[in-house]
Formats: structure tokens, C-alpha cells, sequence
């Protein structure tokens, strides 16, 4: 019950980051053909909550090859723990699973390709404490990522979250005036009404 309430929690602060930060962006028609062999890739690994009986935390992957990847992510599990639950990894259809002590993730229709260079951000919820351990994109083994690479990924969250603040003062000028307009026409057919 305790992992329940810290996943719905953790959860919805986890994919209200992970969106404004723009790990949560669809992933754009590739230039280059998608491939299912990772060549490279690095992780960051977060613990964000801790309960009497639950962790939460983030898992920030990074495609640090040169070519599209469709992604499959595997990491594991302590010992006689199991994940409760994830988030951007089953927002259509649960698309994780957990097989003994290693958890099996595939990418939704929405971020299944990793594009070079791109990040993406998994929340989990796990019973115990440890935290995510061994993560590998499509079987190879995530290292650190180098200090260039995370220098690019805090580049491009100041940038999307940039265009997110954009895009929203847009909206609300947008409102603002569409409410003005039609509070004008109110006004206008008013005094028409009372001419007649």
C-alpha cells in the first residue's frame, strides 16, 4: 500500500519532469535507419522517495552510439525485491516485466526509438531499498556518462524547457484574446439588442 501511494506520487512529479525536461517527447523520424544493436549507451541512476517498505527513483538512459536505437532496457532487481511499478515505460499497455531478479522494459509508440545523443527517463517504484543495479540497453552495459554527455543533455532540457514556456505563454496570450474578442462581442450584441 506504502509503494502504491509513493508510485502515485513519485510518479506524477517523475513524468511532470521528465516532460518539461523533454524525456518525454515523442521521438522524431529518424535520419538514419533505426537498428536494434546498441552500440553504447550510459545511465544515470536516482533514488527520489524512501518508505519503511519502498524506493523510488528515476533511471535516465542515454544512446551514446551513432545510429537509432529501438530500445529494450533490462536492469537488476535485489534479491526477493520486486518493482511495484514504472512510468513512460507502460502509458499505453504495461510494456515491463519482472522475471526473477531482472526487469525487462520496452519503450511505448512514443519513445521506442532513442535517437543519438537523446536521453530518456524511466520512474520506478521497488519494494526493499536498492536501488536499479546493471541497467543494459538491448544487452550491452551502461557506463557513466561522460561529462560531454551530460553537459548536451542539460543543454537540451534548458532548450525544451525553453520551448515548453514558449509554447505556453503562447497559449495563454492566445486565451487572453479570444476571451477579450468574445467578451466584445458580447458588449456588441448587447447594445444591438437594446437599440432594437
Amino acid at each position: 500500500m506504502q509503494a502504491r501511494r509513493l508510485a502515485g506520487a513519485a510518479g506524477a512529479a517523475t513524468l511532470a519532469v521528465a516532460m518539461a525536461a523533454g524525456a518525454g517527447t515523442p521521438a522524431f523520424a529518424a535520419k538514419s535507419p533505426t537498428t536494434d544493436v546498441a552500440t553504447s549507451c550510459a545511465v544515470v541512476v536516482k533514488a527520489s522517495g524512501v518508505t519503511k517498505d519502498a524506493t523510488s527513483g528515476t533511471v535516465r538512459f542515454y544512446n551514446t552510439g551513432d545510429k537509432p536505437v529501438k530500445w529494450q532496457l533490462n536492469w537488476d532487481v535485489a534479491q526477493g525485491e520486486a518493482v511495484g511499478d514504472l512510468w513512460n515505460g507502460r502509458d499505453e499497455k504495461q510494456t515491463w516485466f519482472q522475471h526473477g531478479s531482472t526487469l525487462v522494459v520496452f519503450g511505448q509508440t512514443w519513445n521506442r526509438t532513442i535517437q543519438p545523443g537523446k536521453s530518456l527517463t524511466l520512474g520506478y517504484v521497488v519494494s526493499g531499498k536498492a536501488a536499479p543495479a546493471n541497467v543494459r540497453m538491448n544487452g550491452i552495459a551502461c557506463g557513466a556518462p561522460s561529462a560531454d554527455v551530460l553537459r548536451a543533455a542539460k543543454k537540451a532540457d534548458k532548450e525544451q524547457a525553453r520551448a515548453v514556456e514558449r509554447q505556453l505563454k503562447s497559449e495563454a496570450k492566445a486565451a487572453a484574446k479570444a476571451a477579450k474578442d468574445a467578451a466584445k462581442a458580447a458588449e456588441k450584441a448587447a447594445k444591438a439588442e437594446s437599440k432594437a
